[in-house]
């Protein structure tokens, strides 16, 4: 059924409503006639024929209007009943403000099971439960209890909407861009997510008008198939997705068999998805507000010109700027020469341009001028402000002298104020009302205009031919020796051996490879074999029948219960540049993340990684790998020789392959190290590891 009616809903019925103190369902249906919804209103409740004016009936059958918008305030046991009669009388979307849900434990949890069955019986779509509801207000669709929308006295709607499943962090957003003298147009809290979910809310929102910024936040990652709908749908629309989600550290805190599986995130397919989708990553509320109401900064380019009051504060945010790639360019001659008949001669012309506190004794109409001289340099893509200590009277006429003068600007002009919001307060809502972005710091101004003017691009997906791989040996973890047919199927070399179990046998095999081997111990439960004494390196022929004693007696040191599996005599594999390359799949239907840094034991301690979702082609593999601080050692450092790195190219690509060919079976797979030898030398893939995912 269409979501429309969550948005522009002809008729609204509050169910539970109550004219009593405190009521949340009174308070919301308060809000709708505050606010001027635009359809048919009513409140049912059967003890009440009427509440603050607005008609009151027994039941939803007794509504004369037609109502496509129910919204519940009734104790959770009642709600699945409600929402099959809401089917039976035509209603499309239905919002359950009732709490006692999944987040009460498993009696709330049946509760909502109930709720979900009535929802698939009536057809009737579902926002919540547990929410605080929706905003529209291109409809006038107030529908909230939110303090945060409590009262008429709102500030004029921006083009961003807020999408979230908490309900408190979406009403801190709603207040902290209201202080900055703008609020979302559209508003919407989650809460349980048993049907209707921010993916399903952002798809029916761009169905009905797209804004130039959709924030989200999240708790939990979307599947990546409503996800990525999500994204193509904004984009189409020329929407802008900005995220701010929680639990990224705790969700991290588990055990991983590989060094991949220590490094890379529980959700960093979800990151790469979103940075291959151009969304802007948030970590805390107001860096969210703060790409809300920078909006207007993404119309200009990265080549700033800064006015200020203050010559130190100036330098202060210069150095920002410069330390985060953004430039300050010099002012051409001619700008300066006519700043120069307005700044006094103990100012700065240059850029920053420091006008002191002189020019602010006419209400700021002097400083209005530098603006629009600043913003017609051919040098220049955004003009920011930054004001010290202009407090009160003052503050607020120089926010009305900049509200005049910048829709003559051609370039974007944001405000940095560093003063006390008690006392710039009516200048900060001023500037905001009419499109100028105000910030608190140099910095938050310089990050939002980085964010909001980085590249949208989307990258190109990477097709593969489908792999046929050999059967998986039986188990959890699969080790180097039941991995050797996997890294044959994708032609990654690997050195020649096999598995053995005596000494004698051991010999037999090092005479035939004709040199000195490498002897490894083979077990599921012997992850890291070298810190038990599960490997040794050059072993001469003589030594091998020994050494393969030594070994099996130094790992059965360390666990004598281990089930092992023998030892795998190999070839010695040459010198070379040691890499690490590993796959790790956690995340849904989310691609495996491909991961490659520089390798061997002290792989954790350096982390020179870069990440990539897979699969990768092989150009795209070399450009992840220049991407490590590492790289030069493969490009030939101080007259080393240059390692193959076409190569190991070419190897990154064909196990980012495996990983996809793998599916759902993959949970970790490793290759380290992979030895990169000299150029036409090719790689030699010495250890390897795979654990399933069951």
């Amino acid at each position: 059924m269409s979501l429309r009616a969550l948005y522009a809903p002809s008729g609204v019925a509050v169910v539970g409503a109550s004219p009593k103190q405190g009521s949340q369902g009174g308070r919301t249906l308060r809000q709708l006639a505050c606010h001027g919804f635009m359809g048919h209103l009513s409140a049912v409740n059967p003890g009440y024929s009427a509440i603050d004016g607005i008609p009151c009936y027994p039941n939803l059958q007794a509504v004369p209007h037609p109502v496509d918008l129910v919204l519940i305030f009734v104790p959770a046991p009642k709600v699945a009943g409600l929402i099959e009669e809401a089917g039976r009388v035509g209603c499309q979307v239905a919002i359950v403000f009732s709490s006692g849900f999944a987040e009460a434990g498993p009696v709330g949890a049946a509760l909502q099971k109930e709720l979900t069955e009535a929802v698939a019986r009536s057809g009737v779509r579902v926002l919540g439960p547990n929410c605080q509801g929706a905003v529209h207000l291109p409809t006038h669709l107030v529908a909230t209890f939110s303090s945060a929308l409590t009262g008429s006295a709102m500030p004029p709607p921006g083009p961003f909407a807020y999408l979230g499943q908490s309900g408190a962090v979406g009403g801190a957003f709603f207040d902290l861009a209201s202080a900055r003298g703008v609020c979302p147009s559209t508003w919407v809290s989650t809460g349980n997510q048993a049907d209707i979910d921010v993916t399903a809310a952002g798809r029916a929102l761009l169905e009905e008008q797209a804004p130039a910024l959709i924030c989200i936040y999240l708790e939990s990652v979307p599947s990546k198939k409503a996800w990525t709908w999500l994204l193509a749908s904004a984009a189409a629309a020329g929407s802008r997705v900005a995220v701010l989600r929680s639990g990224r550290s705790s969700s991290g805190k588990r055990a991983a068999a590989s060094h991949t599986g220590a490094m890379v995130g529980p959700e960093q397919a979800f990151d790469l998805v979103c940075a291959e989708n151009g969304v802007l990553i948030v970590e805390e509320i107001d860096e969210l507000v703060d790409l809300a109401v920078g909006l207007p900064a993404s119309r200009g380019g990265r080549r700033i010109g800064v006015i200020t009051s203050s010559g130190g504060a100036g330098c202060i945010l210069v150095d920002i700027a410069e330390s985060e790639g953004i430039a300050i360019p010099e002012l051409s001659e001619g700008t300066q020469a006519q700043l120069a008949e307005l700044v006094p001669s103990f100012g700065a012309l240059a850029n920053p341009v420091d006008v002191t506190a002189q020019l602010f004794n006419d209400g700021g109409q002097d400083f209005a001028q530098v603006c629009e001289i600043v913003a017609s340099d051919p040098n220049i893509d955004q003009v920011v402000v930054l004001v010290t200590n202009i407090v009160g009277d003052v503050a607020t006429a120089l926010a009305d002298s900049l509200t005049r003068v910048t829709p003559r600007l051609k370039v974007p002009l944001s405000v940095v104020y560093l003063a006390a919001h008690a006392r710039t307060q009516e200048a900060r809502t001023r500037l905001g009302a009419h499109g100028i972005p105000v910030f608190d710091s140099g910095r938050s101004a310089v990050r939002a205009i980085l964010r909001l003017t980085q590249p949208t691009r989307r990258s190109a997906v990477t097709s593969t031919a489908a792999l046929v791989l050999p059967p998986l040996p039986a188990g959890l973890v699969v080790t180097e020796a039941g991995g050797t047919a996997l890294l044959d199927a994708v032609g990654v070399p690997r050195p020649a051996g096999r598995l053995v179990f005596d000494g004698t046998e051991a010999r037999k095999i090092a005479e035939a490879l004709g040199s000195a081997v490498v002897l490894k111990a083979q077990s599921a439960e012997l992850i890291h074999k070298s810190e038990h004494g599960g490997v040794r390196v050059g072993v001469a022929l003589a030594d091998v029948e020994s050494v393969f004693d030594d070994v099996v007696l130094a790992v059965r040191r360390s666990n004598p219960n281990m089930e092992f599996e023998g030892i795998l005599v190999q070839s010695l594999a040459g010198a070379g540049v040691e890499l690490l390359v590993g796959c790790v799949r956690r995340d849904g239907d989310y691609p495996p993340v491909l991961t490659v840094g520089m390798g061997g034991t002290a792989t954790e301690l350096y982390a020179d990684v870069a990440s990539a979702l897979a699969p990768l082609s092989k150009d795209a593999a070399l450009e992840l790998m220049r991407r490590l601080k590492g790289f030069p050692l493969l490009a030939g450092y101080r007259g080393s020789p240059p390692a193959d790195i076409d190569a190991a190219a070419e190897a990154v690509a064909s196990i980012s392959q495996l990983a996809v060919a793998l599916g759902t079976e993959l949970a970790e797979l490793e290759v380290n190290p992979l030895i990169v030898h000299p150029v036409g030398l090719g790689v030699t893939a010495a250890d390897f590891i795979l654990v399933r995912a069951s």
